[in-house]
């Protein structure tokens, strides 16, 4: 009895042991921190403008070309972290940037606008060196661009066409009746 009893318990003990070794452990958790440089991350595209951000481990020095093609009385906006925000006022439509980058996350954004109806305008911010060194294989976008259109309706002005009203204003008592309706609901004038 002695025999079986023993052999029952070394049986116990050796399935508890086979299945102790197909247990995998979970490894620990560790936190991921990039030590490279970045392309535009996290990219955001609106009606009128895009953004994004580029991150540093450390300084640096990027180098940049922005491009703008707009109709006349279409203006941009280009915000840039570790440089002058560049606008039609400080410089022409195609240059050449050189910003120096701090460690963490630089903020970039590209923005398109108008001044009048049927305006097109398209806005590149595009990114060709980093520490003086082409681009490689560095993660995220190349560019931000940004193509957008005039929103901007005048049914009154100049090539709008006019409009007809919905409603009109009694002159008689100032009041404001539908155009379906030929007598004021205020006095009872005629239209």
């Amino acid at each position: 009895m002695k025999k079986i009893l023993f052999l029952l318990v070394l049986a116990l003990g050796f399935v508890s042991c086979s299945q102790d070794e197909n247990f995998e452990q979970t490894p620990p958790l560790t936190t991921r921190s990039s030590s490279s440089f970045s392309l535009f991350q996290d990219v955001n595209t609106y009606a009128q403008s895009i953004n994004g951000q580029i991150y540093c481990p450390y300084e640096a020095t990027y180098t940049f070309t922005f491009t703008f093609v707009g109709s006349p009385g279409s203006r941009y906006f280009v915000g840039m972290s570790g440089a002058n925000n560049l606008t039609p006022s400080n410089g022409s439509s195609h240059r050449t940037v050189t910003a120096t980058l701090k460690p963490g996350f630089n903020y970039f954004d590209v923005s398109v606008s108008f001044s009048g109806e049927g305006q097109r305008a398209e806005a590149r911010l595009v990114i060709d060196k980093i520490n003086g060194s082409p681009i490689y294989n560095e993660e995220g976008y190349v560019d931000l661009a940004i193509s957008a259109f005039s929103q901007i309706h005048n049914p009154g002005g100049p090539g709008g066409g006019g409009s007809e009203p919905y409603h009109w204003t009694c002159p008689n008592c100032n009041t404001i009746n539908s155009t379906t309706v030929d007598y004021c609901v205020g006095c009872g004038r005629h239209k």
